[in-house]
């Protein structure tokens, strides 16, 4: 029973693999103008994976999903959802905030928090 699990999770690589070159292929791509850290972007992360890229568990990964606050996968076929890395890498930058800007919206929560608690 090992050696059939072993075979459909490779196989199942394998599918992941070839529709990640069959898209590239299709789509006209820059490979000279990008960057050598975006090398890894087209890779396909499992839901576990895709959890410790962002440190979450899964389910909060899910809950997530369903909110809409973190991308949706791809199923290369069925019961397999995958997150290419470089959508997760760029949900993180746009999210991104600067220091001060950070800073800026917790005064406004504790504020907003102050005001509640006095009326």
């Amino acid at each position: 029973m090992s050696d059939r699990r072993n075979e459909l999770f490779l196989l199942r690589q394998l599918v992941d693999q070839l529709a990640l070159r069959d898209q590239r292929s299709s789509t006209p791509s820059a490979q000279s103008d990008t960057p050598d850290w975006q090398d890894g972007d087209d890779d396909a992360l499992t839901p576990k994976e895709a959890g410790d890229y962002d440190h979450i568990s899964l389910a909060t990964l899910w809950r997530r999903v369903a909110d809409g606050t973190y991308p949706k996968p791809y199923y290369p076929s069925p019961r397999t959802p995958r997150w290419r890395r470089g959508d997760l890498r760029r949900r993180r930058e746009a999210n991104r905030r600067l220091p001060q800007e950070a800073m800026e919206l917790r005064r406004k929560a504790k504020l907003a928090r102050l005001r509640v608690a006095a009326s």
